[in-house]
């Protein structure tokens, strides 16, 4: 059966059938991370930058869903600080990038304020090696964060 959606132009999509589209399976996930939004600007120092406590909700081979009290920018890129030893296990980890031996690069591709919680939900794709050139002013930002 298939449903009707509508789009944000108020046209039916015929083609929405209310299954998942994601690329990865999601896994549940409850652990603590840290976050740190990397935005480059006027009097905007890596080395003032902060990590700010998260707990992760899910996870997938490509990306992370988070809760934390800190409003993050969409589209921002951000730091995710997580234990590797943990994640090695369902993340291809040396697939994207990462610093220091425990953070990963992501971009942020949704955020929402649960009401309820009065937490933000972050969805968190990580970058992956392939996109080092593309990501590079980004990643010598990211290597001078504490």
């Amino acid at each position: 059966m298939v449903h009707l959606a509508i789009q944000r132009n108020n046209e039916p999509n015929e083609h929405y059938s209310g299954r998942e589209h994601r690329k990865h399976a999601r896994i549940a996930c409850a652990c603590p991370v840290k976050i740190c939004e990397l935005t480059a600007g006027a009097g905007s120092s890596a080395s003032q930058k902060k990590f700010h406590p998260a707990r992760s909700k899910d996870l997938s081979e490509s990306g992370i869903k988070i809760a934390t009290c800190e409003s993050i920018s969409r589209n921002a890129s951000a730091l995710i600080d997580v234990d590797f030893d943990k994640l090695s296990s369902l993340v291809p980890i040396h697939t994207f990038i990462s610093f220091k031996g425990k953070r990963l690069l992501g971009k942020v591709a949704w955020r929402k304020l649960n009401l309820k919680t009065g937490l933000f939900e972050v969805g968190i794709k990580f970058v992956e090696e392939n996109e080092r050139s593309r990501y590079e002013p980004v990643i010598n930002y990211a290597k001078e964060v504490p």
